[in-house]
């Protein structure tokens, strides 16, 4: 069984995006992070507007843009095994003199089945409302292996043609011919030359009553060959509806297909207490959950392990409650009495249901709980690996998933998900969670993506050797914390006491302590390291020492202050590194000699010591009149700008 799965995406001036193409690399588990309102969720909008737009007319009038000048998206895709098979049914579906719509040849449709395996879809959108719906909106789609690329200006245009680039030729510099006549004359040539010419541009002006992908009403095939007709189910299918005497370009099928792989999870749920024995895929919601487990336990083979492995990998995150799930069917309210082992659920029972109830085990005893009566975390799980591992096939989006679950469950559940074999559906997950996001995560999964914003939203994905670089080094960060990858901001320190006062003086005098994250890096030898890692990730940052470590810097680099010598802003505005001419203790000692003298009494340790001065010095301040104000309103004006 073939699958879609997403090689890159472009997006260009939709929802937060501005005019400059911004490029998603996908792996088969990818990771999106990134701080709220960064443009996150709009990576998934513009994916879920993209479909919508192959498929519905209408959805251009929703203008998922601003300011921007440009409206434009790109998917590159691998197609597997039944959707090779498909796009090439309904790429060649032709019409030819005026007859009935037809099947192409089977060599045809064979011969271009084998040299589809990556397409690449662009739909560009054009802001003015002066021009019809039919005008406002051009697709198309690259075939690689075959280096020809299939135009439609409107998804339901008469005016659908190849050419060898996606910029669209004079009408009178094109010919009327057929698109399989062109397959026809390709297949004539060697397979080294079978592209379409430079010069010749192929265009299909096709009457009202013919188009290039028109799809082939029942009409036209009862009296047809078996064969044909179940080539002609099985686009029925792979379109995800039936159709009859609607007419649909290639663009509009192809859009159904490519629906049914993709699944878009977001944070809401819509549990039922039972569903009905309906076999369907699994609704977003989660809406149908029971209903879909049912007939993954009563299907074929394959369905049949997928339950299984759900079954086992839910028994193995509720370990240490002893709960599992059970899948069955609801007995008849007019049975008197309930025959077999599992209690029927609370309150009226309807006959023919799909339920599923919770088992926790004590020794050889065991207490049965209903689906609603669970918690929602419970059901959230189940969901989850449900929606990842029921199915085998296309793409997985998950919205900032596990939302009603404890830290401890998420990285638990998200680490199961990530880990999934190449055999089960692409995975991508986006998340603002440091407890989601946490390390080991980050480390298992195949692309890390962050996304920033500030006028418009930016990407920042490791490529090449800055890639081998953060597979290689990321699982050694074991001081690393996740909200790294949310902060706005960051600034290195070298060791805990360092990190201890300068958040005291952030949180005590900023407003915007919570964005800028303080990371203790364990000593002046790992600052370089660091460094690389925010660099790649375009983090920004600053790094506060002390003169133990100005050897590890460039000067050109460094800002010396002390209580004494505190530069101007014209000095310091382009300097990465602020150096204390004094360590931490000999700081403390300086802003309040008696009170560290005390404390240095009280406490043995460093940490406690910093802890303790932080808290007894904010608590007596007065950034008004104070000379020691001067030097702490730098550390939080320069850690500011970083």
């Amino acid at each position: 069984m073939g699958h879609v799965k997403i090689n890159f995406i472009k997006i260009n001036g939709l929802y937060s995006y501005g005019n400059e193409k911004n490029r998603i690399d996908f792996g088969q588990n990818t990771a999106i992070v990134g701080t709220n309102n960064s443009g996150k969720s709009a990576i998934f909008k513009a994916l879920n507007y993209f479909l919508k737009c192959m498929t519905e007319t209408s959805s251009i009038d929703m203008k998922p843009w601003n300011q921007q000048q440009t409206h434009e998206m790109t998917i590159e895709l691998t197609l597997n095994d039944v959707e090779r098979q498909y796009t090439a049914e309904i790429l060649a579906i032709s019409a030819k003199d005026s007859s009935p719509a037809r099947l192409a040849p089977d060599h045809i449709v064979e011969w271009l089945a084998h040299r589809l395996k990556r397409v690449e879809i662009t739909i560009s959108l054009a802001d003015n409302p002066y021009l019809s719906d039919y005008r406002r909106v051009r697709y198309s789609i690259y075939l690689k292996d075959l280096g020809v690329t299939v135009c439609s200006q409107g998804h339901n245009s008469r005016d659908i043609w190849v050419c060898k680039s996606i910029e669209f030729t004079p009408r009178s510099e094109r010919n009327t011919v057929l698109l399989y006549e062109v397959i026809e004359d390709m297949l004539k040539k060697e397979p080294a030359e079978c592209e379409v010419d430079t010069e010749r541009r192929v265009g299909l002006d096709w009457p009202a009553e013919c188009k290039i992908s028109q799809f082939p009403s029942y009409t036209n095939f009862v009296h047809s060959k078996p064969y044909n007709r179940k080539r002609i189910e099985f686009i029925i299918d792979m379109s995800g509806h039936k159709i009859l005497d609607q007419e649909c370009s290639f663009f509009v099928m192809m859009g159904r297909m490519l629906e049914q792989r993709f699944a878009f999870v977001s944070e809401q749920r819509k549990f039922q207490e039972s569903n009905d024995l309906e076999m369907l895929p699994l609704n977003d919601d989660g809406s149908n959950l029971q209903g879909f487990l049912f007939w993954l336990q009563n299907g074929d083979r394959d369905k049949q392990d997928a339950c299984s492995a759900i079954q086992e990998m839910f028994k193995n995150m509720m370990k240490p409650r002893n709960l599992s799930f059970i899948v069955s069917m609801t007995k008849s309210e007019e049975s008197p009495e309930h025959v077999g082992l599992i209690p029927p659920p609370k309150g009226k029972v309807y006959p023919d249901r799909a339920i599923v109830q919770f088992v926790e085990t004590y020794g050889q005893s065991q207490r049965f709980t209903d689906f609603m009566d669970i918690g929602a975390g419970v059901r959230e799980t189940l969901f989850l690996l449900a929606k990842c591992f029921g199915r085998q096939d296309g793409v997985i989006l998950l919205d900032e998933p596990a939302v009603n679950l404890h830290p401890t469950q998420i990285r638990q559940l998200m680490n199961q998900i990530i880990s999934t074999d190449a055999r089960f559906a692409q995975i991508v997950i986006v998340t603002h969670s440091p407890a989601l996001a946490s390390l080991e995560m980050l480390s298992s999964v195949s692309e890390i993506v962050r996304v920033a914003r500030q006028e418009y939203s930016h990407i920042m994905q490791p490529f090449g050797e800055d890639k081998k670089w953060i597979k290689k080094n990321l699982p050694t960060f074991h001081l690393l914390k996740s909200d790294i990858m949310f902060a706005k901001k960051v600034v290195l320190v070298e060791g805990n006491s360092d990190k201890i006062f300068l958040e005291a003086i952030l949180n005590h005098c900023s407003r915007h302590g919570d964005d800028i994250a303080v990371i203790d890096v364990g000593g002046v030898r790992s600052f370089a390291k660091f460094r690389k890692f925010l660099e790649i990730f375009d983090i920004p940052y600053g790094i506060l020492a002390d003169e133990d470590g100005k050897k590890q810097f460039d000067p050109k680099d460094v800002l010396e202050i002390s209580l004494g010598s505190i530069p101007q802003a014209r000095e310091w505005t382009d300097k990465k590194v602020c150096l204390l001419k004094k360590d931490l203790e000999g700081l403390l000692a300086s802003l309040e000699p008696e009170m560290y003298g005390e404390i240095e009494k009280e406490c043995t340790k460093k940490p406690e010591r910093t802890h303790e001065f932080a808290r007894r010095f904010f608590a007596g301040m007065s950034f008004k009149d104070t000379n020691n104000a001067a030097l702490l309103r730098f550390i939080i004006e320069w850690s500011m700008k970083q």
